[in-house]
């Protein structure tokens, strides 16, 4: 989850975070595979300890995620080997697997792979815990939709892994599963994605370091950590109760333990504050094919930070010179403009919109022509509530309603498509209804009409992309 981390200058950090990655857009695809996976949380024993997850895919091959500690360094101490390849077969009944392990090396200048020790063995037998189950789920980030649907087989284990050293753990308490699915996903070529939280921030400079207290809530829960730099020591402080982060008021405690061990708790903190509303926030950045958008409202924060430390206690204020809060929703798109100049269009804008026949299909060979911006907005509702799609480089087609429904269709484009329908009312335009991607690029809308009442067409497309536009009323 991405974070307000301030507000004026802020927000302008948040724009650097999240404005340095490109999205890489792929095809709209549909993907069928089974897939068996067999994990193991922690194994344990008289011959140390080991970590295990297996698996075999029909697209993807087999793998293998393992670790091994010896008896006398258990976790959480790096382990002293860890898996670099594997070969691993399943048959429905049974499973086997080759895994070379190799020596664990940290190293800040690459992977921790050391030299080879010898490949673990694994040999299972697997045996159905219940009957099959199926199941189907759809997820949406802003316009990607993934749709997938499938069959799992859950499984109970028996046998052993063996390491190369001869140490063999048990696999009585893993879990296997099989599961084949069908899954849909669409890629545009421009991606729009959305998410809202409410965060706090504060941070002071002290005679040794610095302490820095970040506090963040959205619909799946709230978090908060505490940090603390005093000359060459750094320790983390993590909540130690429920925390308390509302529009009025924010409670947390803390157990804070050294960075470099992880262990006991050292010290302790609280923090208290009440809350107030600011100013509101409306920022808009824009670098190139990304844009951001950023809404919400600014609080002030009054209270204190307690900390304990090396027996020594210490008060921090929390007031606006050190402390940050806001609840702000946030926008992502990246929309790379796409295909040739093409030559302008007498249909650019809605006075100069071309009759089209219910049952016609046209087709505009480049729209790139086009003025960029679209001449009206286009509104699609979630569950969130509504979003004004990025379009561009539209074309504007009139049709008379007939008193039934009428659907407007692009599929044949090439590039991703919105597509609105509007009626003018008094010299404005109101919108019917407005489409992006159905459940491919190409856009599909179905509209109720009245008899006798002229419908304005508006489609181009998404993030102001261009191409080859083919347009079917029906």
């Amino acid at each position: 989850m991405r974070r307000v981390a301030s507000l004026s200058g802020g927000v302008a950090l948040v724009a650097g975070v999240l404005l340095v990655a490109p999205v890489s857009a792929a095809p709209a695809q549909r993907v069928s595979d089974t897939e068996h996976i067999m994990f193991c949380e922690e194994l344990t024993g008289a011959d140390g300890t080991a970590f295990l997850v297996v698996g075999e895919s029909e697209l993807f091959g087999s793998f293998a995620d393992a670790a091994f500690w010896p008896p006398d360094a258990p976790p959480p101490n790096d382990p002293a080997w860890i898996a670099m390849t594997a070969d691993a077969d399943f048959d429905g009944t049974s499973v086997t697997a080759t895994i070379l392990m190799v020596e664990f090396v940290p190293s800040p200048d690459g992977p921790p792979f050391g030299d080879p020790v010898g490949d673990a063995t694994l040999e299972a037998t697997l045996t159905p815990d219940g009957d099959p189950e199926p199941y189907s789920f759809r997820d949406s980030f802003g316009n990607q939709v993934i749709r997938r649907d499938g069959v799992v087989q859950a499984y109970t284990v028996a046998g052993s892994l063996t390491m190369p050293n001869g140490a063999t753990f048990d696999l009585g308490s893993c879990a296997a599963f099989s599961d084949t699915y069908t899954q849909f996903s669409n890629a545009p070529a421009a991606t729009v994605s959305r998410f809202s939280s409410f965060d706090l921030n504060c941070g002071w400079e002290t005679e040794n370091g610095f302490v820095g207290l970040f506090a963040t809530g959205d619909e799946f829960g709230g978090f908060s950590e505490l940090f603390i730099v005093d000359g060459e020591d750094t320790y983390f402080g993590f909540p130690a109760s429920e925390l308390i982060l509302t529009t009025q008021a924010f409670e947390a405690s803390y157990d804070i333990v050294a960075a470099d061990d992880g262990g006991d708790p050292v010290g302790s903190a609280t923090a208290s504050a009440t809350l107030t509303e600011g100013g509101r926030i409306n920022e808009r950045f824009m670098d190139g094919p990304f844009k951001l958008h950023i809404v919400g409202q600014e609080y002030l924060v009054d209270g204190s930070l307690s900390v304990t430390l090396n027996g020594t206690t210490t008060v921090f204020a929390m007031d606006e010179i050190s402390c940050t809060a806001a609840d702000a929703t946030i926008t992502e798109q990246f929309s790379p403009r796409q295909g040739p100049r093409g030559r302008p269009l007498a249909n650019d804008a809605p006075e100069g919109a071309l009759p089209i026949a219910i049952g016609e299909t046209i087709t505009v060979r480049n729209t790139g022509g086009t003025a960029l911006e679209p001449e009206a907005p286009c509104v699609v509702s979630f569950p969130e509530g509504e979003f004004e799609v990025p379009l561009g480089h539209t074309a504007w087609w009139t049709f008379t309603g007939t008193g039934s429904e009428v659907s407007v269709d692009t599929a044949g484009s090439n590039f991703d498509t919105v597509v609105g329908v509007y009626v003018d009312e008094g010299g404005s335009l109101t919108q019917v209804g407005c489409n992006d991607d159905d459940e491919s690029l190409q856009a599909r809308l179905t509209v109720p009409t009245e008899a006798g009442v002229t419908y304005y067409v508006q489609a181009g497309g998404f993030g102001g992309q261009s191409g080859s536009l083919v347009l079917t009323l029906q």
